[in-house]
């Protein structure tokens, strides 16, 4: 827990000279001695916005990409993944970086026997997710997300798209 306070004064710096996109890197700390070694915040790649409150920054890419794992691709390119947003309130922000406009892929995906879903970035399975009223997660035809402003949306995966990218931040 303290090791997590000494990011604090670097976190009011960066809001306070206007930027609030930081990552920082790792910290070291050494128990029983009292100093602590932290790197300098490292600036977001272009076009995130953060929010660090849910220690993400997310990317809308407009530019529609032929399929899900295009997309997916793209933002391992840019050292990102699909956005996962796994809570009501990351959908919000998630959704914010749009303005509204698409239902862009997210990177929750169904393993390859079609019956959990699962997060692009770790892989792990995602058992409760903040679906749309409307959702059928449970359809077996349809393996990808996409982001709605109810919650998350299913679908195949095979048509053209935009999409979310995402950044922790640490």
């Amino acid at each position: 827990m303290s090791n997590l306070l000494v990011t604090l004064p670097l976190q009011l710096f960066c809001h306070l000279v206007g930027t609030t996109n930081c990552i920082y890197e790792n910290f070291t700390s050494v128990p029983g001695q009292n100093s602590v070694s932290v790197s300098q915040p490292k600036a977001l790649p272009i076009g995130y916005t953060a929010f660090p409150d849910v220690s993400t920054a997310y990317k809308w890419v407009e530019v529609a990409a032929p399929t899900w794992n295009e997309a997916r691709k793209r933002c391992i390119l840019e050292g990102a993944n699909l956005a996962s947003p796994d809570s009501f309130k990351k959908i919000r922000y998630a959704y914010s970086v749009t303005n509204g406009k698409v239902q862009p892929y997210l990177g929750i995906h169904k393993t390859y026997d079609g019956h959990e879903w699962t997060s692009d970035r770790t892989g792990l399975p995602l058992t409760s997710l903040p679906w749309a009223p409307s959702a059928h997660p449970q359809d077996v035809e349809k393996k990808v997300t996409y982001l709605n402003v109810e919650g998350l949306r299913e679908d195949a995966g095979d048509t053209t798209g935009s999409f979310i990218c995402e950044i922790i931040l640490v």
